[in-house]
C-alpha cells in the first residue's frame, strides 16, 4: 500500500475548486475539519459536515463547493496495491462515499502529515500503520462506549464555539458532558491526545495561522480576536505550539 502526502486545504465559499483524478486506481480520503460543503463528480454530490470523511475513487475528477463559510480539510490518496491488500481495498470500498469519524481527528491527521514528510523510515511506517488502523477501525461495530464518545464530541463543539474567549472552564465542560471533572479530563485526553485547556490553546493557534499567512491584520488585532491578553501572550503560546513567533510565521508564509 502507498500513501500520498497529506495536504491541508482551505476552500472558500466564493470559489469553486476542481480536483483532477490520478492513476493508478486508489482512494481519495478527505477529512472535514470545519465548515460544510459538497463534493461532486459527474454522477452525484456528497454533502459534508465537520467530522465527516469523504472517500472517493482517486481516478475521478471532482468539484468542491462550500456553503456560507470556508471549509478546511485534510486530503490524502491511498493506493492499496500489492499482494495482501485486497482486504484493505474491500474495507475502504465498504465505507464509501462518506463516514462520520468524529471532530476530534485533527491531531491524528496532522501527526500522519508530519510523519509522512519525515526522512526517518520508522516515522513513515508509523504513518502507514496509522492509516491502516483507521481503515480497520471505521469498519468495526459501533463502540460500546458511545455515551463517552458523545460527551467528548459535545465538549469539542463547545470549545470550538468559544475559541474567541480568553479561557474555558473545564469544570463547566465536564458538567455539560455529565461527567466528573477528573474523569472528563482523562477521557478527553485519551480520545483527543491532549487535555482540554491545551486543546483550546492549540485550536486558537491553528485558527490564527491563516490570518497570519493570508491577511495583513496586525498581530495585536489577531491576538485580541482570539481572546489573548495581549500580543506578547499570543506570541508566547504561538511559539510554544509552532516553534516560531507569529511574525516569523507570517514572513515565512509570505515567501511561500
Amino acid at each position: 500500500m502507498h500513501i500520498e502526502p497529506i495536504q491541508f486545504g482551505i476552500y472558500r465559499p466564493e470559489d469553486c475548486y476542481v480536483v483532477s483524478g490520478c492513476k493508478p486506481k486508489g482512494f481519495t480520503f478527505i477529512y472535514v475539519l470545519d465548515g460544510a460543503g459538497k463534493f461532486c463528480d459527474d454522477t452525484r454530490c456528497i454533502h459534508a459536515a465537520p467530522g465527516d470523511m469523504i472517500i472517493l475513487p482517486s481516478e475521478n475528477d471532482y468539484r468542491i463547493k462550500t456553503r456560507s463559510q470556508s471549509m478546511r480539510c485534510y486530503t490524502t490518496v491511498v493506493f492499496p496495491c500489492g499482494m495482501g491488500n485486497g482486504e484493505i481495498a474491500e474495507l475502504i470500498t465498504a465505507r464509501m462515499p462518506k463516514i462520520a469519524i468524529g471532530i476530534n481527528r485533527r491531531w491524528f491527521f496532522e501527526a500522519i502529515r508530519s510523519r509522512l514528510s519525515s526522512p526517518h523510515a520508522y516515522a513513515q511506517k508509523a504513518a502507514f500503520y496509522s492509516i491502516v488502523s483507521l481503515i480497520y477501525e471505521i469498519n468495526m461495530p459501533h463502540p460500546e462506549h458511545a455515551a463517552e464518545s458523545a460527551a467528548v464530541e459535545s465538549a469539542l463543539r463547545e470549545i470550538q464555539r468559544r475559541i474567541a474567549e480568553p479561557a474555558i472552564d473545564v469544570g463547566q465542560l465536564a458538567g455539560l458532558s455529565g461527567l466528573n471533572r477528573s474523569y472528563f479530563i482523562r477521557l478527553f485526553k485519551s480520545r483527543v491526545g491532549v487535555p482540554p485547556r491545551q486543546y483550546f490553546l492549540r485550536l486558537k493557534v491553528e485558527a490564527s495561522q491563516p490570518l497570519l499567512s493570508r491577511t495583513e491584520l496586525p498581530v495585536h488585532k489577531i491576538a485580541d480576536d482570539f481572546g489573548f491578553a495581549d500580543q506578547f501572550h499570543f506570541s508566547r503560546i504561538f511559539k510554544k505550539w509552532t516553534g516560531v513567533s507569529p511574525r516569523t510565521y507570517r514572513e515565512n508564509g509570505a515567501r511561500a
